[in-house]
């Protein structure tokens, strides 16, 4: 079976839409648009895009979860979400935290004047540490990573580990998964 490094299903840097941590939310928004475009010739939308310095070194990775939760600042009381998981929780305990903490009080209101006076910086974006890909890796070590961290997307470094050369999408793989298993029906 051909094995296929993670280099032959990133998408690269010059390709990858990025947002600088001074942008507003809109210019926000408007950098997942275009990551919609540009997915939308690869079969998906992204779900996040990359915060970059301003010599464009990756720091972070902000999804479309953050863009929502930056909406309602009360979400900074309860913790970080990021990394609390509330999907065993009852739907009902779920809508006594949106009373208890009164949480979208004025639901979508506001959005624009939200949308232009939030920074970029200023949102729980999820910062860029571990674990990173090497564009060499093969992709069960991307599969590996993504299953074990639920990562929607890896950052790609190039074979010394010192530039980011692009960005791994779990449905990029996802897509190469389902290609392999969808052709097996030709050995039945």
């Amino acid at each position: 079976m051909e094995t296929k490094s993670v280099r032959d299903l990133m998408v690269t840097m010059s390709t990858t839409s990025t947002v600088k941590k001074d942008a507003t939310l809109y210019e926000a928004v408007n950098a997942f648009d275009q990551a919609g475009q540009a997915g939308t010739e690869r079969g998906h939308a992204p779900r996040n895009v990359l915060v970059v310095d301003d010599a464009g070194r990756p720091l972070g990775k902000l999804s479309d979860l953050d863009v929502m939760r930056s909406l309602e600042p009360a979400y900074r009381h309860i913790g970080d979400l990021r990394t609390t998981n509330l999907s065993g929780m009852s739907t009902r305990f779920l809508r006594s935290m949106l009373q208890g903490f009164h949480l979208w009080q004025d639901p979508l209101g506001a959005l624009c004047e939200k949308a232009a006076d939030i920074r970029v910086g200023d949102i729980d974006y999820m910062p860029i540490t571990d674990p990173v890909l090497h564009e060499d890796d093969h992709l069960n070590m991307a599969i590996h990573l993504m299953v074990t961290g639920r990562h929607a997307s890896l950052l790609v470094m190039d074979k010394d580990g010192k530039q980011a050369v692009g960005v791994l999408h779990r449905s990029d793989v996802f897509m190469e998964v389902r290609n392999r298993i969808l052709a097996c029906e030709d050995r039945r």
